[in-house]
């Protein structure tokens, strides 16, 4: 799940809502596109979700305890399925 500036939707680059989840989704196959393992990329995604939830709920705007739920959501969900040492 994410959140998004509609006013950024044609536009998603400039919308610094979205960044948040851009950011933090994208841990995962950056990782693995470095050659980490995939429990190690795993690893990596989840602690940058829990960083993302601690700026906004730091940020305290209108928008900070949606994000900060929508984040707790995608780490929860986010599970490392198959074998964790695989690499590329």
């Amino acid at each position: 799940m994410f959140l998004m500036d509609t006013t950024r939707a044609t536009n998603p680059i400039k919308d610094k809502i979205a960044e948040i989840f851009f950011k933090t989704s994208n841990q995962l196959p950056i990782g693995i596109i470095k050659g980490h393992t995939a429990k190690q990329a795993n690893d990596n995604s989840k602690r940058a979700i829990l960083k993302g939830i601690k700026k906004a709920l730091i940020r305290g705007d209108k928008d900070s305890q949606a994000i900060a739920e929508i984040l707790w959501n995608n780490y929860s969900g986010q599970v490392l399925l198959g074998n964790r040492n695989a690499t590329l």
